[in-house]
């Protein structure tokens, strides 16, 4: 212990003879007392130590003082004082072996042995209730449960009040044909085949899509009437009056309309096939896709009317007047247009294979890929025609009478 080694000097044993100051305070009784008070004075001196060196250690050395590496609190007691110096041993310093005893100590003690376990304490009291925790997330739903028996019919309820009235129903079939009616009672008849409606005012009437096939019509007036898409075949026309009316994709086929005026109207997609047009008035007309084939033509005036791809194949259709009328992609295929006037026309892509073109005027007419393939143009006039090079010619009979496959394109 430290108070041990404050009696012994270093490399001594407890073998060793006593001092003369041991000796002294043994046979000293009084000697005894001072030597307790000395050894309490060393004792606070060293805790002074300590404490010193704890602050020491704390506030200025603490790198060395206690050691940093062992935590081992070193110093000299000086053995003529009394008194104690703190060293720092780590840096290398050491004490006077010859004046002082060299003492050191841990910064902490020796841990203890664990005291017995205490008796247990009193149960605390019970704590308040906490608060209501947050409503927790809504659980999936469940299976559906079995369907419960079907229940009683119940009694019969009150009448309900009155629906809506229905739509109206499809139309019946159309019933058989009613006997004439007198004076102008049949005029108010609905359009059927066969109707005898001659001599009737249906200006402004609408027949559209109906049949009126084999109907008299003779003296009627259709003017302004709607009439696209009718069926006249077989139906007597014979001075009625068609003017302003809408006549497209209505069928004429193999009528009588010789001399009708039809001029300034709208007859594309109408069949012609087979009529009699001699003398009709078609000028300025929309002709787009109108049938003309085998119809009788003779003496119909065209002037202004626009022609798009009409048929006029196997037409009779001599002394026609297309003076600057744009006859586009139509087909004159075989037919008879002797002595025709298509001066300027535009006959673009038109077709006149196997046509009859003799003594026909076509002086300044644009020939562009038209067709002319044995086509007869025996005293025809081409004055000033139009990129006649750049139509078809074969087979074809010159306006001088010779052969176009040894007469180059006639000349032209």
């Amino acid at each position: 212990s430290i108070i041990e080694a404050l009696h012994t000097t270093p490399g001594s044993d407890s073998r060793r003879t006593p001092s003369r100051f041991e000796r002294a305070f043994k046979s000293c009784d009084g000697c005894r007392s001072r030597e307790s008070s000395r050894m309490r004075s060393i004792t606070a001196a060293i805790a002074a130590a300590t404490a010193t060196a704890i602050v020491v250690s704390g506030s200025f050395v603490i790198a060395a003082i206690p050691d940093s590496t062992t935590k081992v609190i070193t110093v000299c007691y000086v053995k003529s004082s009394g008194t104690m110096r703190l060293i720092d041993k780590q840096a290398g310093k050491t004490c006077n072996v010859k004046t002082e005893t060299e003492l050191s100590w841990n910064q902490q003690g020796v841990k203890g042995d664990a005291g017995p376990v205490g008796p247990a304490g009193i149960n605390g009291t019970n704590g308040a209730n906490g608060a209501i925790g947050a409503t927790g997330a809504t659980g999936p739903a469940g299976t559906n449960g079995i369907d419960g028996a079907a229940g009683a019919v119940g009694p019969q309820g009150p009448v309900g009040p009155a629906g809506n009235n229905g739509t109206n129903g499809v139309d019946g079939a159309v019933g058989p044909q009613g006997p004439a009616g007198t004076g102008s009672d049949k005029c108010l008849a609905y359009p059927r085949p066969g109707n005898d409606l001659s001599g009737c005012d249906l200006h402004n009437v609408n027949y559209g899509g109906q049949s009126l096939a084999g109907a008299n019509l003779s003296g009627v007036n259709l003017t302004n009437a709607k009439l696209d898409g009718v069926d006249f075949t077989g139906a007597d026309l014979t001075g009625a009056v068609l003017a302003g009316a809408n006549l497209t994709y209505a069928n004429f086929a193999g009528v009588d309309l010789s001399g009708i005026y039809l001029g300034g109207m709208n007859l594309s997609g109408v069949n012609f096939t087979g009529a009699n047009l001699t003398g009709a008035v078609l000028a300025s007309t929309n002709l787009y896709y109108t049938n003309f084939a085998n119809a009788d033509l003779t003496g119909v005036t065209l002037v202004g009317a626009q022609l798009y791809a009409t048929n006029f194949t196997a037409a009779t259709m001599a002394v026609v007047h297309f003076a600057g009328v744009d006859v586009r992609t139509s087909n004159f295929t075989a037919v008879n247009l002797s002595g025709s006037d298509f001066a300027g026309a535009n006959l673009y892509l038109a077709n006149f294979t196997n046509a009859d073109l003799s003594g026909a005027n076509l002086s300044g007419a644009n020939l562009y890929w038209a067709t002319l393939v044995g086509a007869n143009l025996a005293g025809a006039n081409l004055t000033e025609v139009i990129a006649a090079s750049d139509a078809t010619w074969s087979n074809t009979t010159c306006p001088d009478g010779t052969n176009s496959d040894t007469n180059l394109r006639c000349g032209y």
